[in-house]
């Protein structure tokens, strides 16, 4: 007799039978499909097994005791009993599989993943309904927007039908009136008619074809490998998408807007840019939950590591027309960086060039570019030549691949800053504001005063400074902890707001009218006497300053090209039709890495470029991501009546949003005013 250990061993055997059935009375159940095989299968198992499985079975073994004596098994049998098992069990799941519409078993069986279970049926049975019951929902969804989409065709089958009917109806009469040479044109047009029903009774089979050929849509095992990269690697990559040119011009509108309205600018702007960062957060996490439901009409609200970019979402959210105006605005915009990147970078390499041949940094003024001589033309396109020899080939590496490379250049990226912020200290220090140039003198009003002749200027240099929102989807993808996406990104927000205000007021304070644009240049002066620009030949470690912060715009540039341009091609694939393959990658890529350095060919000053592209940066850091929100959020209560997202907070409110878009649109009218009423008195002045 079988004693009570043995008859443990067996239930796991005897549970196999009992899966067979419940999944059979399952199936009939939640999908009703092929319901006279399913009740002919299950009346088969009762006739044979009884409707207690178990019992049945344990009273047959009883009856019949085992004789055989059990003797150990060796290594390769018991991997045959495994392999057997493992067999049996796939074979039973098979039998019920085979019964569901075309292609499925196969698939199926892989999505289950037998091995993980082979000694748990009820696993086994727990992942395989689960498997089936979404399969079915998704498949029932498709075939009844199928039908939905079936009874439109033939509603406008039965319109167009009738019409045929009665305009030939019309022109059998007509025929019988009119000549011959007008009775072929009424001839003609007939024939028209008969293609265009010809076409649409087409479009119908076809429909009625795929609908009977309709796979269903199974969840399959995403076997795409993302690349990803830590909290820490994301929050410099963020910080380095900020910190571009921005910084370098921004202590020269310091010193136009005074200190005072400055500081309130830049702490306005640092609020509405972190609402409108976690406004495209938010969009993100509905963008990658819509499109899961797509997939499997579940939507479930979260960030995945799909790129959503300015384009995807304008698309998604808001159809054709948004998205053109999205992808043109955008392209404006990072053509605009891109151009400021390479003028500050070629400037700068000007700059050494003449610093080290003659020691005459300031020979050559980039901003009055068509009055250089040969020299200098010849020092610009050299200088254009080797930054694009340098940074065009980046710009085709992958993002993830360069996260060493995003922080020791975040960590230099903050020793300049501090070495900029000592030396400038130490100088006021000691003696006070410097003059650089002859002409020039010390003007320190601007510490007090609210210079409004400057607050358009002002406006755009920051607006161009903070702007990161458009290239958050393609810094955030990566991230491998999702939930911290807001606090990676605001916190770049925030201390990039205060580096720009303790850099810009110290720098403007320490060079009055003569600071430059961009800013480092004020370096190439620095030799360490007299608080930092005094007279003498430079010292050894000043001489190692003066070339860290020469080339400091160089370093950060060269890092931030390839991020920006990488952005610009991931939008302008989108207008492409096969966007994904590597044939468009590499043109998109192209189309962004070189324009810009023909605009720089033309033209170099970076006032002239900070105000054009600052006018860009407006639209696409503060308006379009509250259009982005509003939309997502009005789309997804419609179809799922779902709110809110991880971030979501009481800025998320429409009230809030609203609020945000209109300070938005009014600062962009202002800071257009203000441009043209500073570009009209320049222009008289001259």
């Amino acid at each position: 007799m079988y004693d009570d250990e043995k008859r443990t061993q067996l239930v796991p055997v005897l549970y196999k039978l009992e899966f067979v059935a419940l999944v059979i009375q399952n199936l009939y159940t939640n999908t009703s499909l092929c319901e006279g095989f399913l009740i002919d299968l299950q009346q088969t198992i009762r006739k044979f097994n009884g409707l207690n499985i178990g019992e049945k079975m344990f009273k047959y073994m009883d009856s019949h005791p085992a004789t055989v004596k059990e003797e150990e098994e060796s290594e390769e049998e018991k991997e045959r009993a495994f392999n057997n098992l493992l067999d049996a069990i796939r074979n039973n799941i098979q039998g019920i599989l085979d019964l569901l519409p075309g292609n499925l078993s196969n698939q199926l069986l892989e999505a289950i993943k037998l091995e993980k279970y082979v000694y748990d049926d009820y696993q086994i049975y727990h992942a395989t309904m689960d498997t089936i019951n979404t399969f079915t929902q998704a498949y029932n969804a498709k075939i009844n927007k199928l039908d939905t989409e079936n009874m439109l065709l033939k509603n406008e089958y039965d319109k167009l039908f009738k019409e045929q009917q009665e305009l030939v109806q019309q022109l059998d009469a007509l025929e019988r009136k009119l000549g011959q040479e007008d009775l072929e044109k009424t001839r003609n047009e007939k024939q028209k008619i008969f293609n265009i029903f010809k076409n649409l009774k087409e479009r119908k089979l076809r429909s009625k074809k795929m609908e009977s050929n309709t796979q269903p849509l199974i969840p399959q095992q995403n076997h795409k490998k993302y690349h990803t990269y830590s909290f820490i690697t994301c929050f410099a990559v963020v910080v380095n998408y900020i910190v571009g040119t921005g910084v370098f011009g921004l202590p020269s509108a310091f010193y136009s807007a005074g200190v005072p309205l400055s500081t309130i600018t830049i702490l306005i702007f640092c609020i509405l840019s972190c609402v409108t960062a976690i406004y495209v957060i938010e969009t993100l996490s509905r963008s990658h939950g819509y499109a899961m439901a797509v997939e499997s009409g579940e939507y479930k609200c979260e960030m995945g590591y799909e790129v959503y970019d300015y384009s995807s979402m304008a698309q998604m959210w808001g159809g054709k027309p948004v998205k053109w105006a999205t992808t043109i605005t955008l392209m404006c915009s990072a053509y605009g960086s891109l151009w400021a990147y390479v003028a500050t970078c070629v400037s700068t390499l000007s700059t050494l060039f003449w610093l080290i041949y003659s020691n005459e940094p300031m020979k050559c003024d980039v901003s009055n570019r068509w009055h250089f001589d040969w020299k200098c033309n010849v020092t610009y396109f050299t200088s254009i030549a080797v930054y694009g020899l340098v940074v065009i080939p980046l710009t085709f590496i992958d993002l993830t691949e360069q996260s060493l490379l995003q922080l020791v250049l975040t960590v230099y990226r903050f020793v300049s800053f501090l070495i900029m912020f000592i030396t400038c200290a130490v100088q006021l220090g000691k003696n006070g504001p410097i003059e650089l140039k002859v002409n020039t003198y010390e003007d320190v009003s601007f510490l007090k005063e609210f210079r409004w002749v400057g607050f358009g200027s002002m406006f755009t240099h920051v607006a161009f400074a903070l702007a990161c929102q458009q290239n958050l989807p393609d810094a955030l993808a990566p991230l491998n902890k999702k939930k911290f996406s807001h606090i990676a990104t605001l916190g770049s927000i925030i201390l990039c707001c205060f580096i720009y205000i303790g850099i810009a007021l110290v720098t403007s304070w320490c060079f009055t009218t003569s600071t430059p644009s961009p800013v480092t240049l004020a370096w190439a002066d620095y030799n360490g006497y007299e608080g930092g620009w005094g007279v003498g030949k430079a010292k050894w470690w000043a001489i190692i300053i003066k070339y860290m912060i020469l080339l400091f715009p160089i370093v950060n540039l060269t890092n931030e090209f390839p991020l920006v341009a990488t952005t610009l091609s991931t939008n302008m694939r989108t207008l492409f039709r096969n966007k994904n393959s590597k044939r468009t990658k590499f043109i998109t890529k192209a189309l962004a890495a070189f324009p810009p350095f023909i605009l720089t060919c033309a033209v170099g000053s970076l006032r002239v470029i900070f105000d054009v592209t600052g006018s860009f940066s407006f639209v696409l850091c503060f308006s379009l991501p509250c259009i982005f929100h509003y939309l997502s959020r009005r789309k997804v209560i419609a179809k799922f009546n779902k709110t809110k997202t991880p971030f979501s907070g009481p800025w998320s409110r429409i009230e809030v949003t609203g609020a945000v878009f209109i300070i938005s649109l009014l600062l962009f009218i202002t800071a257009v005013v203000f441009i043209i009423k500073e570009l009209v008195t320049n222009f008289t002045v001259a």
